[in-house]
Order: C-alpha cells, then structure tokens, then sequence
C-alpha cells in the first residue's frame, strides 16, 4: 500500500473509511493467517464472512476476535468445490447487497486458477 503523503498514518486513517460498512469473504479463514485478516478487517469496520471447511475451527477462530464494531459471521465453505464456492458467494451478494473484498488464503494442488466475477 502506498504511503497518502508520505505519512504512513493516514494510511490507516484511509483504510477505516475504506472498508466501512463493506463486505469481505475471506475463503479458507480457519487458520494463524484468516484470523489476523480477519480482525483487521472487523477492526476498520468490515461485515467479515469467515470461511472453511471445519465449523468447529471457524467457531474457534471468530471467538478470538472482537469485532470493533464491525460484523463477523462464519460459513462452512469447502472452497477446493467451486460449486460450493459459487452458491456462497451468490448467498453473500443476496444478503448483503453485494461483496466488496474477495481474500483467499488457500491453496490446494488439486485446484486450477480460477477467475471469480460477480
């Protein structure tokens, strides 16, 4: 991210009103990494939708952030299926009104590059 300025504070000061009231589906949240995104995420204000493949491990994790104000969720999403992929994403633009971020934080060799749209 590049500095506004040269003043690395109003980075953060841009992010806030960035991410504010904005959706973000973080697939394959479960793990050190989703949790870090996805309290920074809450943090600026973000509806986070926290997803995987193991309830019980999303649980975990959402039960470690506070929100800060913003919203956190939790989905069971198996996203190496991109049917399942595909059918989550389309409930979140349903709900939500539409998803504002798209983070991926899996990987899987049995999985091709895909370009999501919406």
């Amino acid at each position: 991210m590049t500095c506004v300025g040269g003043n690395p504070l109003r980075v953060t000061e841009r992010m806030a009103t960035l991410l504010e009231n904005k959706t973000a589906i973080l697939y394959g949240g479960g793990g050190h990494v989703g949790a870090a995104v996805a309290r920074a995420f809450a943090r600026e204000g973000a509806r986070v939708v926290l997803t995987g493949r193991t309830a019980a491990t999303l649980d975990a994790v959402a039960s470690q952030i506070d929100v800060d104000g913003g919203r956190l969720e939790t989905a069971q999403v198996d996203a190496t299926d991109p049917h399942q992929v595909e059918a989550h994403f389309a409930s979140v633009v349903d709900r939500t009104g539409g998803v504002d971020v798209s983070f991926n934080m899996w990987a899987s060799p049995k999985c091709k590059a895909r370009r999501w749209s919406t």
